[in-house]
């Protein structure tokens, strides 16, 4: 089946046809048009010749240009059909989208909206009858470390059990000796783009090779030195987060005050809080990975830069 015939199906169907079918037939119909207009213009040029070879043999030559200025229209018309078909079905396909994801989302709020009002209320009571708990306890607490008696050791507050998160030293991975260029007075090897750029005919001294358009220095002398690659992680300082009892819940109506009223400079979301709750279930607050990455630093050492090296 030719490109104009698959083409013509596709734009005949009676189901529809998708902007991804349409898009793919539309590749080849391009191609195909673009391809008929190149052949019709080499035989165009190629005209002359033929009528040069006689009557009949131009006669037969009109014919074939006829027939390629046939198929290039034909092909044009086709072509311009499926894009504006294209064009239609995509924005067609994209306001389908937007209904499906706002009806979605229409039935979404009204689950979770009746399920807020007849959840909510009974939660946030309980968890106010219970912060009101730590806040007692801790006020019990500071009093009683205020005059500790003989031999014992100050309480923590409550809160202490579920939120803290202690103090991390320095942790160190792995520590080897390398060989690297750096600046005769350096205390630092150069970058892993410089290194990549020195010319040497020793292995011990060299310049970084110029490179165009580019502000980094280059034709300086540089030369091998010896460094010790230390991978860590930083050490963190522990602390208590956020105090429960200064967590923010809302009312349920406007009329009615929170159930802590927002300061006036943070006002925490309902991520914050969710946050703040999982951590709470989770028994302690804990640093994420994400928080002890991993750390390269280098100390210079004053053995020839050959020795042992890795």
């Amino acid at each position: 089946m030719s490109v104009a015939d698959r083409i013509r199906s596709l734009l005949n169907r009676k189901k529809p046809a998708q902007a991804r079918e349409l898009a793919s037939e539309l590749a080849g119909t391009r191609a195909a048009h673009e391809a008929a207009q190149v052949k019709a213009s080499q035989e165009r040029l190629l005209h002359p010749k033929h009528v040069l070879a006689g009557a009949a043999e131009a006669a037969k030559h009109r014919e074939l240009l006829v027939q390629l200025d046939g198929e290039v229209s034909e092909l044009a018309v086709l072509l311009a059909v499926a894009e504006e078909r294209y064009a239609a079905t995509m924005a067609e396909e994209a306001e389908a989208a937007r209904v499906a994801k706002y009806e979605e989302a229409a039935k979404l709020q009204a689950e979770v909206a009746e399920e807020l009002v007849a959840k909510y209320p009974e939660l946030a009571a309980g968890l106010l009858r219970l912060l009101h708990r730590v806040t007692y306890a801790d006020n019990a607490i500071c009093t009683a470390n205020e005059d500790l008696p003989e031999g014992r050791d100050r309480l923590d507050l409550v809160e202490a059990a579920v939120r803290d998160a202690e103090d991390l030293p320095r942790k160190a991975l792995q520590e080897r000796v390398v060989a690297l260029w750096a600046y005769p007075d350096g205390k630092q090897p150069l970058s892993d783009d410089l290194q990549e750029r020195v010319s040497s005919p020793n292995g011990h001294t060299g310049h970084i090779v110029p490179r165009s358009n580019d502000w980094t220095p280059s034709g300086q002398p540089v030369v091998k030195k010896r460094f010790r690659r230390i991978e860590y992680q930083a050490a963190l300082q522990g602390h208590p987060g956020d105090r429960l009892v200064d967590m923010k819940l809302p009312a349920l109506h406007w009329r009615d005050p929170d159930l802590w009223t927002p300061g006036e400079i943070y006002r925490p979301t309902h991520a914050d809080t969710l946050r703040r709750l999982n951590e709470v279930v989770s028994g302690v607050r804990r640093w994420l990975p994400s928080e002890r990455p991993v750390e390269v630093e280098y100390v210079l050492t004053k053995d020839p830069a050959d020795a042992g090296a890795n």
